[in-house]
């Protein structure tokens, strides 16, 4: 059975990407291009945009061109993925906010149904935990490596899992 995608886009917004960001990124332009394509393609039944409580989309949204109800928005207020501090907002065909606890992500998309697929900043390292939860929780999980920034350890992590059956370490362009 060929399951459901949910992109999980990390970071993406003024506060890396912004005219006026003082954050340094290697290759900056090219990275945020990779993941506008790849948003712009709609392979996916949702798009989750992981940020933190702080970020701003005034100047830099890549979800402009996605029905919005098909963005989830994921706030992160603790260092793990799966918290329940952390906050899922949904947004009703009616469009009322529908608001759940961060750790409900496996409820809302479950591992047999949807694959998780990731790009974007890896937001203070966060994402080798949610990369280890995400796998605990039974998802395959896919990493493009032309689209995301990790941590160096997180980096180190993504190759020791090479001989994962249930990650991707590739290019988004071969998805």
């Amino acid at each position: 059975m060929k399951k459901n995608v949910v992109l999980i886009v990390a970071g993406v917004g003024d506060f890396f990407f912004g005219s006026h960001s003082n954050k340094s990124i290697d290759k900056k332009e090219k990275l945020l291009s990779n993941i506008e394509d790849i948003v712009n393609r709609g392979n996916y039944k949702a798009v989750t945009n992981l940020t933190t409580p702080h970020e701003t989309t005034r100047e830099v949204d890549v979800f402009k061109n996605v029905r919005p109800q098909s963005v989830v928005n994921f706030t992160l207020h603790s260092d793990e993925l799966l918290h329940k501090n952390n906050e899922l907002a949904i947004l009703s065909i009616d469009n009322d906010e529908l608001l759940f606890d961060g750790d409900q992500l496996d409820f809302i998309f479950p591992s047999d149904s949807y694959d998780i697929h990731i790009c974007g900043v890896d937001i203070n390292g966060t994402f080798k935990g949610a990369i280890e939860t995400l796998l605990a929780k039974d998802f395959h999980v896919t990493v493009y490596s032309d689209a995301i920034r990790p941590f160096k350890n997180t980096h180190k992590y993504i190759a020791s899992l090479q001989n994962s059956n249930k990650f991707r370490y590739c290019s988004y362009k071969s998805v």
